[in-house]
């Protein structure tokens, strides 16, 4: 049966306005001879393809290596050596002289079981796919909503990729075409289509190649004849918001309605990426379509083999960016695969694209996606911007990996005993957040990395030698360019107490001392104050502990606190509160669990992000996404990870590399995490290690 679902936070009208155009791009039901569809295109059935025996691709560049098996007192041993190609009947040679090689040959490529129509894919290789290194952000773990005439979920290409339990069918058949009301039934195929474009299995021997592996949410908007309403869509588009989805994908389009642009605009109040195909009607009016024209909306034009507009897409303003729509080979119901051709075909293309640039950049909003994809798309036809193709057609590769943040500007030093305080303007990040700074120091080339978006106070630098300084910035995508060198600046003479002041201040404030407080603490030490109650002093003051709320804002919530909300957190300190509990109130706040995508599993992802620092096994998200189901708070959740061990080795690990410049030995690790663990503080640990022998002889 189909759902319903309450009315969203804004007012959205339902007035059923039929979609006079509700596909843009025609579906193929079992096995036809030819439809035709939208534009003067056609739909055909591909031909059978079994898979060549032979069908392993070799991967490009030569393999230049031997490898011998080696029997041995424990077993075959495989020894592998590097060769040039010249070289190769000699490294063959030494390796048949092992005493116990019993194979040795020169080694030949070997990947995964190409799929059989992936030849037949000319719109990935347009779209720049081929070019993608490995390991590039492949849209795992983010959901794609597919609102349109159904996803059948039994298909070869589609297994383990769709949704069915949190799907829905708002279409006007629902209740005859799909009991279960969950989406996965699809009479006219044309969602089907659309669905494994997006994410059809790759590299499973059969059939084509999906653009991402997002995973599918079905949204069931329109029946088996392809049409229904601005009321279906627009329950549909309310749904996927509220159910996970971190991309729409609209291949359909009709007329105005004010619906449309209420719905978008929930979409994207809540961050939520939204792609609809721009319509087939050029040479039948060409009047605007909608939700496509709606603000927001990322409209895609169609282009054909030629890199050129496809003579039936849409042409006008709206238009954002463009992707391959003729001929277009996907899965259809029943088995099999079938060419289709509209702008229904460009948009999937879009929105697995997106699916991967929101799995590399998960925080940026739908306006920095816009912006995103219309900077790195490449310019067709009319340079610049045009009605027919918008900026261009989309790159994956370009979007993926040309993201690097600029170069710092206005760089400039002061200097401190022994040591300088280095400011910049922050570099722009060109849509993927900048993760770290790096200042290289000139004489020397020594380069420190500093988290934040500076200042940065840097120390061990010779007194009365002139330094400068450039910094570049780092992100996803690669480091940028290096700034402009600051003027030069001389370091400071002081003597050994004073500079024992200094660093504490420098490693722990990121500033120099005062003169009163610099003062104050080399009058403690000298009277004989012993350096761990100096140190406690310090690492126990409200600027410190200030320090430390705000690095817990800046890495859970991406902000800084404001001032009662600074004050709040110092008072609960003052009273005992420990920083890992602190944090744990942030994890489960309500806005981590939007941030994260609001749903449990993108929660339990983000913990392992943001806590972690490691992305989670499908496995672990499903341990504990079954845990909070089964009763767990997720402020409960939260604590185990702030204490768990693998989290307290990277923190306290942290702590020694940061102040020590080494890591911790194993047993010093295991003493500190289990303090911790017992009701230490991180205070604790920190003033320990700048009181200790062996920080104060690096002053």
């Amino acid at each position: 049966m189909s759902r319903s679902i309450a009315s969203p936070a804004r007012p959205i009208s339902t007035a059923a306005v039929l979609l006079a155009a509700a596909l843009v791009g025609t579906a193929v039901g079992g096995t036809p001879a030819r439809a035709e569809a939208p534009g003067g295109g056609s739909a055909a059935a591909a031909p059978s393809v079994a898979p060549d025996p032979d069908s392993l691709t070799q991967p490009g560049g030569e393999l230049n290596s031997v490898s011998a098996i080696v029997l041995t007192d424990e077993g075959a041993e495989v020894i592998t050596r590097t060769a040039a190609p010249a070289e190769l009947d000699a490294v063959t040679a030494e390796l048949e002289a092992l005493p116990g090689a019993i194979e040795v040959a020169v080694d030949v490529p070997v990947a995964l079981a190409a799929d059989p129509l992936r030849s037949q894919q000319w719109g990935l290789t347009d779209l720049g796919i081929d070019r993608l290194p490995v390991g590039a952000p492949d849209g795992t773990g983010v959901v794609v909503a597919v609102l349109d005439t159904g996803v059948m979920a039994g298909h070869e290409d589609l297994s383990g990729r769709v949704l069915c339990g949190q799907g829905a069918d708002f279409a006007l058949d629902a209740a005859t075409a799909d009991p279960a009301g969950d989406g996965c039934v699809d009479p006219n195929g044309h969602g089907t289509h659309v669905a494994a474009q997006i994410s059809a299995v790759t590299g499973n021997a059969a059939g084509i190649d999906g653009i991402s592996n997002a995973t599918v949410l079905p949204v069931r908007v329109l029946d088996a004849a392809g049409n229904g309403t601005s009321g279906t869509v627009v329950q549909g588009i309310t749904y996927a918001v509220d159910n996970g989805a971190d991309v729409i994908n609209m291949s359909l389009a009709g007329p105005y309605s004010a619906a449309y642009d209420a719905a978008v605009q929930y979409a994207v109040d809540h961050g939520v990426v939204v792609v609809a195909a721009a319509g087939n009607n050029r040479q039948t009016g060409n009047a605007v379509n909608y939700p496509a024209a709606s603000p927001g909306a990322i409209a895609v034009a169609a282009t054909d083999g030629s890199r050129v507009s496809a003579s039936f897409s849409y042409r006008g303003p709206t238009n954002l960016v463009s992707a391959p729509g003729v001929d277009i080979i996907s899965a259809q119901t029943g088995g099999g695969y079938a060419y289709m051709s509209g702008t229904s075909m460009a948009a999937p293309y879009v929105a697995g694209i997106l699916a991967r640039y929101r799995q590399a950049h998960p925080g940026s909003s739908p306006a920095q996606v816009r912006a995103a994809v219309a900077a790195t798309a490449n310019d067709l036809e009319t340079p610049g911007r045009d009605s027919s193709t918008g900026h261009g057609l989309i790159d994956v590769y370009e979007l993926l990996a040309s993201a690097a943040p600029g170069a710092p500007a206005s760089v400039t030093a002061q200097p401190g005993v022994g040591s300088a305080t280095v400011y910049w303007t922050p570099a722009a990040d060109n849509g993927s957040p900048v993760s770290s700074y790096r200042i290289t120091i000139s004489p020397g080339g020594t380069s420190v990395t500093h988290a934040g978006a500076g200042p940065a106070v840097l120390y061990g630098l010779a007194p009365g030698v002139a330094h400068s300084f450039t910094v570049t910035a780092t992100n996803w995508a690669g480091t940028g360019p290096a700034s402009p060198a600051s003027a030069s600046v001389v370091p400071l003479y002081a003597d050994g107490v004073r500079r024992y002041v200094t660093k504490v201040y420098g490693d722990l404030f990121q500033r120099t001392p005062d003169a009163i407080g610099l003062n104050d603490w080399t009058s403690s030490l000298t009277r004989g104050t012993p350096y761990g109650a100096v140190a406690n002093g310090i690492t126990y003051s409200r600027e410190f502990r200030s320090r430390l709320i705000t690095g817990s804002y800046q890495r859970y919530l991406s902000r800084v606190p404001d001032a009662p909300g600074l004050e709040g957190w110092l008072t609960e300190m003052d009273r005992g509160l420990h920083i890992e509990q602190m944090q744990a109130g942030f994890i489960s706040s309500m806005e981590f669990y939007l941030q994260s995508g609001a749903n449990d599993r993108q929660w339990v992802a983000n913990l392992y992000r943001t806590v972690l620092k490691r992305p989670a096994a499908p496995s672990e998200v499903d341990f504990w996404s079954a845990q909070i189901r089964a009763g767990a708070s997720h402020r409960g959740v939260a604590l185990g990870f702030l204490y768990s061990t693998e989290y307290l080795q990277s923190v306290v690990d942290g702590y020694y590399r940061t102040l020590l410049q080494r890591g911790i030995d194993p047993s010093g690790i295991s003493t500190w995490v289990t303090a911790i663990q017992r009701g230490a503080r991180d205070e604790e640990i920190i003033a320990f290690i700048v009181s200790s022998a062996e920080y104060r002889m690096k002053v």
